[in-house]
């Protein structure tokens, strides 16, 4: 292996290990605001705030857009565009933004049934619009492959959510004020990472801006815009179809067990965003199926086992950190949801292979064709059978959505072997499953040991099985 693929492998393999890190204290962060704040507002309240963040970060997406693949590529390209490339889209966010703010607040606080849960959707739809432009810093932070640094005010932002959000609710306030202490967090983090983008020398050229490279810049990503928007819709349309379908009282028995599944979706974001540069590297064909199946294998590491431990422990998992008045319904749902997190870092990261080589209409696609799939099993399930329904609506969606996705990628390249990618945490999470099944004791030390038996029998079978896969994580461990 030459030097310098030895260098951009090492880069690849901290950005990795780095975001995994901090993108794992944030979501433990936010999983406490979630436990807190379920606890002490009680179901009702739990779901305005639920749906308020639903509505929020899938009108946040209309800012986002498809802006941060452009610049990220632009960026890696070529640095001294970098700079250029974030003041247009920060220029291109704000354009977004108004409409969106405007007509979107103005439409979802008139559809709440009461003053606060309206104020509620505003605070929050400020925040998560808010948010949408700190991506764009995270995105010119992965084109130079110094992504370890931007966590610092991910974490940052989301540690304060919940310190202040447990301090609001300890003096006595209520719904809007945990909202208002989500917009202040998100003003923080803006901050903070604005300050850490400076010390890495990149500054927003938003002097002299040509319109039509706005325009162009515009076009190129419309495809990946509607793409985002859509894949967005897919995460929050069920919180909002429950809202509208049945209650708010289901809606947070849902979003108890979608909080649990999506905590880990941070996984594939981190090892995508990480493997992209060396994705866009390899181009096609072979090395490309190789740098695809290598970013599988590392999800499904942490994933396959974390779904027999929900499917198994998911009712302790519950009561433990939501309370009795949350079992039940949210139980059941959360097994349903057991196989999402795989099924959706299949199809992620699979479209990332698709997207090195602009075959954005067929992520698009593949995207719409699961809108539709949601949506559909959603109208059916929900009157039913409410929070299971969309959970099993949710997991039957990605898994179509999966399918259809590395069918796409096959033309030109070849399979994507998912065999070869997942049979290695698959067979390791047998034994881990009788230990979970046959243990019993507080679910803190059932899942411990069940991890135990699972990275025990993974070391085990890969010196067996396919001593590639270990290389690669000692190789990432070394180099971190």
């Amino acid at each position: 292996m030459s030097t310098a693929t030895e260098h951009a492998s090492g880069r690849a393999a901290r950005n990795v290990l780095a975001v995994v890190s901090g993108e794992l204290l944030g979501k433990v962060a936010t999983l406490v605001f979630t436990v807190v704040v379920a606890r002490e507002l009680g179901a009702t309240e739990f779901g305005s705030l639920s749906y308020a963040l639903a509505f929020g970060m899938l009108l946040g997406t209309l800012v986002k857009w498809g802006f941060d693949a452009d610049l990220t590529r632009r960026g890696a390209a070529d640095r001294a565009d970098l700079d250029v490339a974030l003041g247009q889209s920060l220029v291109l966010r704000a354009m977004h933004a108004l409409p969106v703010l405007v007509l979107g607040g103005l439409a979802g606080a008139l559809t709440r049934p009461s003053a606060q849960a309206a104020w509620t959707l505003v605070l929050v739809l400020l925040a998560t619009v808010l948010d949408s432009f700190g991506d764009a810093g995270r995105a010119a932070a992965t084109a130079l492959e110094q992504l370890g640094r931007t966590v610092v005010a991910l974490v940052a932002q989301r540690v304060l959510a919940c310190v202040l959000a447990v301090l609001v609710l300890l003096a006595g306030g209520g719904l809007v004020e945990v909202a208002a202490t989500y917009l202040l967090s998100s003003i923080a983090g803006q901050l903070t990472l604005a300050a850490v983008l400076r010390s890495l020398g990149v500054r927003p050229r938003l002097t002299g801006l040509d319109p039509l490279a706005l325009r162009a810049m515009w076009g190129r990503v419309f495809l990946i815009g509607l793409d985002t928007v859509l894949s967005m819709a897919l995460f929050r349309l069920d919180a909002l179809m429950i809202a509208a379908l049945a209650d708010d009282a289901e809606l947070a028995a849902y979003s108890v067990a979608y909080r649990l599944m999506e905590t880990v979706l941070f996984v594939n974001w981190a090892v995508s965003r990480s493997t992209f540069p060396a994705m866009v590297r390899a181009g096609s064909g072979a090395p490309l199926l190789r740098v695809g199946e290598s970013a599988v294998a590392v999800v499904g590491a942490v994933l396959v086992p974390y779904g027999v431990l929900v499917a198994l422990e998911g009712g302790a998992l519950v009561r433990l950190l939501f309370g009795d008045g949350y079992g039940g319904e949210p139980v059941v749902t959360l097994q349903l949801l057991a196989l999402a997190p795989m099924s959706f870092g299949v199809s992620y990261l699979a479209s990332y292979v698709l997207l090195v080589q602009q075959r954005k209409t067929q992520v698009l696609l593949a995207t719409i064709g699961g809108v539709v799939a949601n949506v559909a099993l959603n109208l059916a399930l929900i009157p039913a059978y409410g929070a299971r329904g969309a959970g099993a609506a949710t997991t039957l969606t990605y898994l179509v959505q999966a399918a259809v996705t590395v069918a796409f990628v096959a033309p030109g390249n070849g399979v994507l072997r998912l065999d070869r990618a997942l049979t290695l945490p698959a067979l390791a999470a047998l034994p881990m499953a009788v230990a979970l099944a046959l243990l019993e004791g507080p679910v803190l030390v059932v899942a411990c040991a069940g991890a135990l038996m699972y990275v025990g029998c993974y070391l085990l079978l890969a010196r067996w099985h396919d001593p590639a896969q270990l290389d690669l994580l000692r190789s990432m461990a070394k180099r971190s």
